[in-house]
């Protein structure tokens, strides 16, 4: 069963400087989350930190809520990071108030939820602005990042490039990262002099603040200075080596943009010799943070064997699945592509290839290529797909059952497609016994009958059909299909599938409270 979760926040650089939680980095340090000064502060050993935090102090729970987010001297744990968050937050502790309401944006820890994420940003914004007008530059900085975000408080760019400005005066290193950005993306306007046009002035400038803010050791604004110097933008001239150091510095923190950066330097000999090693092992660091540039590139570089990289195509494959999991449809494209050819995967499998296809096609605006390729793929199965589905093979009539579903390379027939999910859940197949529980439900092909649905539903739920657990789950809920109405019973499956990231169990969880 495929479960695609293709949701994602795509904010700016220093937005996600304020929503970002370091439950995916090796460490709090090598993040660059909000609050920025994530790294735990003083002492990180959790043996003497966890006696701090059970007796109330703010900035032990804070710190220990970072340990378990990140993995340091734990095991990491999501929902226990949230709770020592929760302690701090309730205590006032503006950097725990970010990170939970973090947590409730990104649903990581707890259950999404953006009303929940607006309070705590709110009550963050509250004390930041007070703090603020006090001259506390980190409190200017998290008020520039909600303003810049609308996370807490209106939306409102020029305020945020106010109190950037003001926290990048007193020389704080994000701040001084994100009004550089400020004025390479034109939210804020340099000085011009004459012969001088406002882009050059603001590029000019949003460099200045780079440099500034990259000789802190801050990893975004090195990030950002070695661009600046990769595509002499602001500066001089074009200068790669000078690229190259600064995104390695910025690497060297962990930040994954700049990993992937000096993984294709080194790949392409860009400002360096090239090393093929070096550059599948930054891809590699990256790729491990959900960097999907550097999973697909490491990808690329597996299952072709390009870049000086050994062909290893069942690694390629790997990755590209980690890709495709983000919405890539160029990594959805290639899988259907393997699929067809048998190459990096365990066969032939015209059924894989079509999924991923469709996959790519479903996209908005649909992946180029991706509907030819679709229609060829289910041109060439559907005989295929008879022939295994006449001889008895339950895939197969599962294959068949969902072409006349959708009417693919046959005529639309909802009684067929009925037939043949019928034939195949009779044997077993567990997708093909919740398509055809969804059929009996609704009166696709077959009389409508709640009972046959359910008990079809419960036969795909029972091996392991996240579809099919939340469908009887909701049918406990309602009383439906001759089941007594019986919630405890609900929210078990709806824990099930939800364990499985169906978004419908997730939001009627969220529903119940739980």
């Amino acid at each position: 069963m495929h479960e695609n979760n293709h949701t994602s926040i795509r904010l700016t650089a220093c937005v996600l400087i304020f929503l970002s939680v370091p439950f995916f980095s090796a460490s709090p340090a090598n993040a660059q989350p909000a609050p920025a000064d994530s790294q735990p502060a003083g002492n990180t050993d959790i043996v003497t930190l966890r006696p701090k935090a059970e007796q109330g102090d703010a900035s032990a729970q804070y710190n220990l809520g970072l340990l378990y987010a990140s993995g340091i001297g734990v095991d990491k744990d999501p929902a226990q990071a949230v709770a020592w968050w929760r302690k701090a937050a309730d205590q006032g502790n503006t950097d725990a108030q970010l990170y939970l309401g973090s947590a409730y944006a990104n649903g990581i820890g707890v259950d999404k939820d953006v009303s929940e994420a607006k309070k705590w940003f709110r009550k963050a914004a509250d004390q930041n602005r007070k703090a603020a007008d006090k001259g506390d530059p980190k409190a200017q900085f998290n008020l520039g990042t909600a303003y810049d975000s609308g996370i807490g408080v209106s939306q409102d760019s020029s305020t945020a490039v106010k109190w950037y400005q003001k926290a990048a005066d007193q020389g704080y290193a994000p701040a001084q990262n994100c009004i550089g950005l400020a004025y390479a993306t034109g939210k804020a306007q340099a000085k011009t002099t004459a012969g001088t046009t406002q882009d050059a002035a603001n590029t000019q400038e949003a460099v200045k603040w780079y440099q500034k803010s990259a000789d802190q050791g801050n990893a975004m604004g090195q990030f950002n200075l070695a661009r600046a110097y990769h595509f002499g933008k602001g500066v001089a001239k074009k200068d790669l080596p000078e690229a190259a150091k600064w995104y390695l510095k910025s690497a060297d923190q962990g930040y994954a943009p700049a990993q992937n950066a000096i993984a294709e330097m080194y790949a392409r000999a860009w400002g360096m010799t090239a090393n093929p090693d070096e550059a599948v092992k930054w891809w590699l660091k990256a790729a491990d943070q959900g960097h999907l540039g550097a999973q697909l590139s490491l990808a690329s570089a597996y299952y072709f064997g390009s870049n000086g990289v050994a062909k290893n195509p069942e690694e390629g494959i790997k990755w590209y699945l980690k890709a495709a999991d983000q919405g890539s449809g160029a990594a959805e494209m290639t899988l259907g592509k393997a699929y067809e050819s048998g190459e990096g995967v365990p066969a032939v499998d015209m059924a894989e290839a079509i999924y991923w296809y469709r996959a790519a096609n479903d996209l908005q605006p649909p992946y180029a290529g991706a509907k030819t390729s679709l229609d060829n793929a289910i041109k060439q199965s559907i005989d295929p797909f008879r022939a295994a589905a006449e001889s008895g093979d339950a895939t197969g009539q599962f294959n068949l059952g969902g072409a006349y579903l959708r009417g693919e390379g046959v005529k639309k027939d909802l009684k067929e497609a009925a037939a043949w999910f019928q034939k195949a859940a009779e044997q077993g197949h567990a997708r093909a016994q919740s398509a055809l529980g969804y059929a009996y439900s609704v009166g696709n092909g077959v009389s409508k009958d709640p009972v046959e649905a359910v008990k079809w539903w419960r036969k795909a739920a029972e091996q392991g059909v996240p579809m099919a657990q939340y469908n009887l789950g909701y049918a406990y809920a309602r009383g439906y299909g001759g089941l007594a109405k019986d919630m405890t019973e609900a929210e078990n499956w709806y824990r099930k599938a939800a364990a499985q990231d169906n978004d419908q169990a997730k939001d009627a969880l969220k529903k119940l409270g739980k």
